[in-house]
């Protein structure tokens, strides 16, 4: 997106805010107006020493001193309003974005790395932020200052008016080329550190495999050659943009010596027509003229980061959205729990085919284990089930009604999930554990606690149920996590409950007791538990043997093990070692 569009969609996306930039660059205006008119008062002081007229010579003071009072007013004024234009603009952004993130379908996590995502939510954004309020507080000043101080000039002296007009356009086009030439440098600077961003989150997260692997020198490596990428980037970008100032000054510096030199040669032939206080306004307005080509080159500088920065946020806020795909909506179902799966189809990749030709027919109430070596389709049935992917062919009916034709909100509030990766947030284990049921009284939390066995760990904490526990449960073992992960579900009471390897970090006697526990609350209610624990599903109604997609067995555990296939031998693999052979 170039940097026309990406200023037009940004004045489009906040409408609200532009009112504040006016308000912004208006004052900003006034206080120019006001500086300027500064150097005219102490030059008519000047003029009236040199005459020895006192009589006037204070009252001028006055003037001048109350103009800088308004001066400082005015700048004050276009700083806050600076300011609350740019915090105004980080804010919209971060909330579109959050927003926009909260309806991505999972597909696109899936192939984008969280680091980058990160980044452009949080760096991307303040970039912007400062890049705006520069926009104002410096770009806008310098421009009314330029503007102003060339109309001072040309009233005071229209020959050093022509030598501003022979000699500003190098200028301005030394800062349009070293402007453009800087953006694709700053473009590689952004793309290296979200490139950084993400390698150093995806480490943060695997951590333990690093150390557990030793992989801490490779990782270490990895990290300077994104770095070593990261910095040559930023010494390029940083290298040109700071060509601009210097080569502005240095030309600046060449306008103001001429005219300098002009007005001396005037008031040298002609010290009545061009005073001396005029000239020492000539000399400040020249000054005054020259100053802010440096400040605006370098807000048109660091502007290219802020574009690119701002390209990246608008790249992300143009990830298509999860999409309701049903021509007409149906009205929120309360399901009490019969699933129908016809003819279901599904990959990830056109490339490489998982779910296919996929039927399924369960009743309410009914248990329905999944089972099935590593990639035959377990999760993805899982995932298809809540409509975390709709790419499919066939149909997935909830009480008779096609899932597609319900908005996925209803659809998922009749699921309850425990997944393999638990989440545990900032916060006490009460409000942990009524994340998905904030009404829930601790009388009733205590209650399910009980069944699900956390009770037992959670009351020799510090606090009880008021003991706050750290980011993702970090001072909880990963069992106990887990089992607040089973009680959360539990206090929604949905009428479908999924468990995808949800007892995967406790022990057997604990899986074995949570399970015991379970078989209460899951009474009436229709359950998917993937398991790879077999002795976990023995009493399911229904236990479906998957590979390679597709259904190979199906029955109850009696009847496949009597059949002796597929599942007999994943049975006997894990328990031959523990109990005796099976008879027939």
């Amino acid at each position: 997106m170039n940097v026309s569009a990406l200023i037009k969609r940004l004045i489009r996306d906040h409408r609200s805010l532009i009112r504040i930039f006016l308000w912004a660059a208006v004052v900003s205006f006034f206080y120019v107006y006001t500086l300027l008119r500064i150097p005219v008062l102490f030059g008519n002081a000047i003029d009236l020493l040199v005459s020895e007229d006192y009589d006037r010579f204070s009252g001028i003071l006055i003037k001048a001193g109350l103009l800088s009072v308004l001066s400082g007013i005015f700048h004050y004024l276009s700083s806050v309003l600076s300011g609350r234009f740019s915090i105004g603009i980080s804010k919209d952004l971060r909330q579109m974005s959050f927003r926009h993130l909260q309806h991505l379908p999972l597909s696109y996590l899936d192939v984008h790395p969280v680091g980058k995502t990160l980044d452009t939510i949080t760096a991307d954004i303040e970039i912007v932020s400062t890049g705006m309020q520069m926009t104002v507080s410096q770009l806008v000043i310098g421009i009314a200052t330029i503007i102003g101080s060339s109309i001072s000039i040309l009233m005071l002296n229209p020959t050093a008016t022509i030598v501003i007009l022979l000699l500003t356009p190098f200028s301005l086009l030394l800062t349009r080329f070293l402007s453009k030439s800087t953006h694709k440098f700053f473009v590689k600077q952004s793309e290296a550190r979200r490139a950084e961003s993400s390698y150093v989150e995806e480490i943060l997260s695997i951590e333990k495999i690093v150390k557990g692997f030793q992989q801490e020198k490779n990782s270490i490596t990895r990290f300077n050659e994104l770095d070593d990428t990261y910095r040559a980037s930023s010494e390029n970008a940083t290298f040109f943009s700071s060509l601009t100032n210097p080569s502005t000054r240095l030309l600046n510096n060449v306008i103001y010596s001429l005219i300098a030199f002009l007005g001396a040669l005037i008031c040298m032939k002609s010290g009545e027509v061009f005073t001396i206080g005029q000239f020492s306004a000539l000399l400040t307005f020249a000054n005054q003229f020259g100053k802010p080509f440096n400040d605006v080159s370098s807000v048109i500088t660091e502007l290219q980061n802020t574009f690119s920065s701002l390209n990246n946020i608008y790249t992300f806020l143009d990830e298509e959205e999860e999409a309701e795909t049903a021509d007409s909506i149906q009205p929120p179902l309360n399901a009490e729990g019969k699933v129908e799966i016809s003819d279901l189809y599904f990959s990830y990749s056109p490339d490489t085919k998982l779910i296919q030709d996929f039927n399924l027919e369960v009743q309410k109430g009914q248990h329905v284990a999944i089972v099935g070596p590593t990639g035959c389709g377990k999760t993805t049935l899982i995932n298809l089930l809540m409509r975390f992917y709709d790419s499919y062919k066939g149909t997935i009916k909830i009480d008779g009604v096609n899932s597609k034709s319900l908005r996925r909100g209803d659809l998922r509030s009749n699921f309850g999930m425990v997944l393999q990766d638990t989440w545990i947030k900032t916060a006490t284990v009460k409000e942990n554990l009524s994340f998905a049921n904030p009404d829930a009284s601790l009388e009733d939390i205590i209650a399910i606690s009980k069944i699900t066995k956390a009770d037992e760990f959670i009351r020799r904490l510090p606090q009880g149920y008021g003991t706050v526990i750290g980011e993702e449960g970090t001072a909880l073992s990963d069992g106990q996590r887990q089992l607040l992960c089973i009680t959360r579900l539990f206090l929604t009471m949905p009428p479908i409950i999924i468990l995808d390897e949800a007892t995967s970090s406790v022990d057997t006697k604990t899986e074995r007791d949570i399970f015991d526990s379970l078989e209460r609350l899951l009474k009436g209610r229709t359950s998917f538990i993937v398991a790879h624990r077999l002795s976990t599903i023995e009493s399911a109604d229904v236990i479906l043997v998957m590979k390679a997609g597709r259904i190979i067995e199906k029955g109850n555990h009696k009847s496949l093990i009597e059949k002796k296939g597929f599942y007999y031998d994943l049975y006997q693999s894990q328990y031959t070692l523990a109990q005796e052979p099976l008879s027939n």
